[in-house]
């Protein structure tokens, strides 16, 4: 790993400091591990039974802790979900880069671009999140603590991508950018349709159409940057 990746790491792992909660920054390493306990277990409840019965009292029940060390940790309900959220996403980053640790050559890390934001698509974390995302739609409150959060991991993402791009010798890192940003969004829609019934063919093929569409993609790129 490039000193690079590690500081792209250290910026994803630290990513929810932009939310609005100073607290955090004066926590003891108790108070960490607890903080990390209850945003383990927000994003456990919200995969059991969604964002409306993901309550502070079922929260602090699944983490085994005191509503007093809930709410040091987080001023309200909604600040506790915006630190979800932002736990969520850099644990699905963090679990990208992992897999693309395990890839030496950089066009093999980008061939493996479309099945790796597929399976982490897939995770509890990317689960959680789609609950939170739907939910700021109805609380004004919510969206307005997760729009720094999203700019931030937004220009993570797209410091990851221009950097692998370069790597693999892609001169124009742009168009691979909008792909990927569009690879997230399908396969976060197909994910949650599979959600329902995990045989559904038509969607099947749909996610086998996207891998080839984006092979056919990165084959010209790679060819214009050779």
């Amino acid at each position: 790993m490039t000193a690079q990746d590690t500081d792209t790491r250290t910026r994803t792992t630290d990513a929810d400091d932009v939310l609005v909660d100073a607290r955090r920054r004066a926590l003891t390493p108790r108070g960490r591990d607890t903080r990390r306990r209850l945003l383990e277990a927000t994003v456990s409840c919200l995969n059991a039974v969604g964002y409306s019965a993901t309550t502070t009292q079922a929260v602090t029940e699944a983490a085994g802790v005191s509503r007093g060390s809930l709410l040091h940790q987080f001023q309200t309900r909604t600040h506790m979900m915006a630190a979800a959220a932002g736990f969520a996403m850099t644990g699905m980053i963090d679990a990208g880069c992992r897999r693309f640790d395990t890839l030496a050559d950089p066009v093999a890390r980008l061939r493996a671009l479309c099945h790796i934001i597929e399976d982490v698509q897939r995770q509890p974390e990317a689960f959680a999140l789609n609950e939170i995302l739907l939910a700021a739609r109805w609380e004004p409150e919510l969206a307005t603590c997760l729009r720094p959060l999203a700019e931030t991991i937004e220009r993570v993402m797209d410091a990851d991508i221009a950097r692998m791009a370069a790597e693999a010798g892609v001169v124009d890192a742009e168009p691979l950018r909008i792909r990927s940003r569009a690879m997230i969004a399908a396969m976060r829609g197909f994910s949650m349709e599979l959600m329902f019934n995990a045989d559904r063919a038509a969607i099947h093929q749909a996610i086998r159409m996207t891998r080839a569409d984006y092979d056919d993609f990165l084959a010209r790129i790679l060819e214009a940057g050779a």
